[in-house]
């Protein structure tokens, strides 16, 4: 039997700022039936803490040198994306909706570093479409949200 993974979660001081400013007692306006923004954040920390990207996390988890060719700056977006390890997963804010393809996306996503197989640092939230990168200032600062020990 293998050992399980010891998974870190980290966060820059944008992230912080922002993760400290999301409402926390409320559902968001309109969706009376969604867990308040703060609660959805707080979950997918504890879920990867537990199991990584293969636990129960349901929404669509990709990274972010996955630029549609269209884009007029495709490159430098694909170059930067590889360069700062980027991915951005579907946070359910306000709320999930399935995709054509079958994938749980929701309007805003949760920019992170991939920093090694079992260590993210979420960096930015911010919406989908269009996709805007995290500028390099909101990658810096690593303040530890939680880890594993075996």
């Amino acid at each position: 039997m293998s050992k399980p993974k010891d998974y870190q979660v980290s966060a820059s001081f944008n992230f912080i700022t922002i993760f400290q400013n999301l409402e926390a007692t409320k559902p968001p306006h309109k969706y009376p039936d969604e867990q308040p923004d703060a609660i959805k954040v707080a979950t997918i920390i504890s879920e990867y803490l537990s199991d990584g990207w293969d636990g129960t996390l349901k929404g669509k988890n990709t990274s972010s040198d996955n630029v549609p060719k269209n884009d007029p700056r495709w490159l430098n977006k694909v170059e930067y994306a590889q360069k700062y390890k980027l991915g951005h997963y579907h946070v359910g804010i306000p709320c999930y909706e399935k995709s054509e393809y079958g994938y749980l996306t929701s309007y805003y996503v949760l920019h992170y570093q991939q920093l090694s197989e079992t260590h993210i640092k979420f960096v930015d939230l911010d919406t989908h479409s269009p996709m805007d990168l995290p500028k390099e200032s909101y990658l810096e600062g690593d303040v530890v949200l939680g880890e594993t020990e075996e």
